[in-house]
């Protein structure tokens, strides 16, 4: 799962926060993965003077996350509030 383009964290997609420029301020590529970045517990980001950055910087630090061996896989919402990996059309 890539830290910038994909929605795992509340405030969404990160790189539409940050905009592309958000590569340089944060010092990590649009393709780096979560597990890249988050080392030992600790967030590797470089530092930035930005308010707007160091806020969503600040905000991933306070979000609970617990990285599993599990593979990643795509899931379908069924429902209001049910979970799938088969896509069903009628019941999206």
């Amino acid at each position: 799962m890539t830290i910038l383009t994909d929605v795992w964290h509340p405030k969404g997609r990160l790189i539409e926060v940050t905009g592309e420029i958000g590569t340089q301020k944060l010092g990590i590529r649009r393709d780096k993965k979560i597990n890249d970045i988050l080392v030992d517990g600790a967030w590797r980001f470089r530092y930035c003077r930005d308010p707007l950055i160091q806020n969503m910087v600040q905000g991933i630090e306070r979000f609970p996350l617990n990285l599993t061996g599990g593979r990643d896989e795509a899931l379908w919402k069924r429902g209001s509030d049910e979970l799938s990996t088969r896509f069903i059309a009628s019941q999206t």
